[in-house]
């Protein structure tokens, strides 16, 4: 998240995990800006674990690149529900 704050040129970013049918505040940097927020889902084997959240950054090519690089990552804060990780999708 930091990085995305100091060469994506995003004022804020953050990691928001699924948590049942809605998204918890994971890990974030930066001043938050929400009008300017565009966000894409991180996905982990076909599930949609997290989405990633970037304030005032127009590169979504970027942020769909750095969700695809975390997304086995974003396991550590994901709720499976009870459903072990092998057996997801």
């Amino acid at each position: 998240m930091e990085l995305l704050v100091a060469h994506g040129d995003a004022s804020w970013a953050g990691i928001l995990f699924t948590e049942g049918d809605g998204l918890a505040a994971g890990p974030e940097a930066g001043v938050a800006s929400p009008e300017t927020r565009l966000q894409v889902p991180v996905d982990y084997r076909g599930a949609r674990v997290a989405e990633l959240a970037a304030d005032g950054c127009e590169d979504a090519a970027l942020l769909e690149e750095v969700a695809a690089l975390i997304g086995e990552h974003c396991l550590v804060g994901w709720d499976t529900g009870g459903v072990p990780w092998d057996e997801i999708a």
